[in-house]
């Protein structure tokens, strides 16, 4: 599960298009004005995020992988897809990282959800399989959850074999690491996370605890 001081931040209509500051204005001058607006609500949401921490509201640029780089002592991560965005925050003194994702569960997304599950996994989704569920794009997006959450720790990339993901009806998951080079990393063999749906997409988070 969640620590219970963990925070995620959803964009309103308001922190689209104004609110970047200074130090931040650099890294997307150049940008086309969809990346831009995707870049400042991240932004905005973070600083949301941080006060609601008790932490003053500071620039966050992006580091090597464009992960933001967030004041000492505190983890983190961003996801935007089209018109929603959103991040999740964590004190150092609560787990040692968290990451967020969200998806469209669209049918073309379905196909790369497929590619990416093992045979116990697409098992998994059959037998639970009710009311047009996408609990595919469940397993999907808890894997990528995990993977951000992983890198903020170790920027390594892992393979989506490297973990199995088992979904729950009461909005929760597991996720389980396969692979020796991914417990290295890891430093467990088995996490919980959480989803829901919104609309037409999910949104999944994990952390990794202390």
């Amino acid at each position: 599960m969640l620590p219970p001081r963990s925070v995620v931040v959803e964009a309103d209509a308001s922190m689209w298009d104004e609110g970047l500051l200074p130090e931040e204005l650099s890294f997307v001058s150049r940008c086309v004005a969809s990346r831009r607006r995707e870049f400042t609500a991240g932004r905005n949401c973070v600083r949301c995020a941080l006060m609601r921490l008790g932490r003053p509201a500071v620039a966050v640029p992006p580091g090597l992988g464009r992960e933001p780089q967030l004041p000492l002592g505190i983890v983190g991560s961003i996801t935007h897809t089209g018109a929603y965005c959103a991040a999740a925050l964590l004190e150092e003194a609560e787990g040692l990282s968290i990451g967020i994702d969200a998806e469209h569960t669209d049918p073309l997304k379905a196909v790369v959800v497929d590619s990416v599950m093992s045979p116990l996994e697409s098992a998994h989704v059959q037998a639970r399989a009710q009311h047009d569920i996408p609990w595919g794009h469940v397993v999907f997006s808890a894997k990528e959850s995990f993977h951000k959450a992983l890198y903020r720790r170790y920027p390594v990339t892992l393979d989506f074999r490297d973990v199995e993901v088992m979904v729950y009806q009461a909005g929760t998951f597991s996720l389980r690491v396969m692979t020796p080079e991914a417990f290295l990393y890891a430093g467990a063999e088995q996490f919980e996370g959480r989803w829901r749906f919104m609309g037409d997409m999910v949104l999944t988070a994990i952390a990794i605890p202390l």
